[in-house]
């Protein structure tokens, strides 16, 4: 099934959702608030400014799916690179940008069972993400426009040279949200 725009679901997250993301980037990010990063840094964000904004993201599948946010802390690593969420047994990368038009992008070897895209939605920007180094605000309003599995992102995907090598997989290749659960019936 090809991607349909119309078919984006928009979130808009409550204000307690909103906290609830901060309090939880800031515990997420606090080993590694003296740590300073060597490499590759998307964007110049901080890694809370950045642990906030992924945190958007798998707020707004979360409800969608009725799933459970992963609570889990971890240490300057991350998170080894397991799922964001768990879905029917699957494990769930949720990916989020802040671009309208951004594509699904992964700076790692892929290791989830389906990866989720989400940008920032249109409203108001009215939030200010924690130890933000840009200043720029972003919208409660969250898109998930689409998913796809593994086997399909790896044989869709094309490697990008940048900064940072990538897997850049166009978000026109996307499966539509609603058809999540009837796509996880033939994985």
């Amino acid at each position: 099934m090809p991607f349909v725009k119309e078919k984006i679901k928009s979130v808009v997250l409550s204000d307690e959702e909103i906290q609830f993301i901060e309090e939880l980037a800031r515990l997420r990010s606090d080993p590694k608030k003296n740590f300073h990063y060597q490499g590759f840094n998307l964007n110049s964000l901080s890694f809370l400014e950045r642990g906030f904004l992924g945190l958007l993201g798998e707020m707004a599948v979360s409800k969608l799916l009725d799933v459970e946010i992963d609570m889990e802390l971890y240490g300057l690593k991350g998170d080894g690179l397991k799922g964001d969420l768990n879905y029917r047994g699957f494990s769930v990368s949720v990916k989020y940008t802040n671009y309208r038009s951004g594509n699904l992008m992964l700076y790692e070897n892929p290791q989830d069972d389906l990866y989720i895209l989400c940008c920032q939605g249109r409203g108001e920007k009215s939030i200010l993400p924690p130890d933000s180094v840009s200043g720029d605000r972003v919208s409660r309003v969250v898109d998930v426009v689409g998913w796809v599995d593994q086997e399909k992102f790896l044989s869709g995907s094309e490697i990008r040279e940048g900064k940072k090598r990538c897997r850049f997989y166009s978000r026109d290749l996307l499966f539509p949200l609603d058809t999540l659960e009837d796509g996880v019936e033939f994985l």
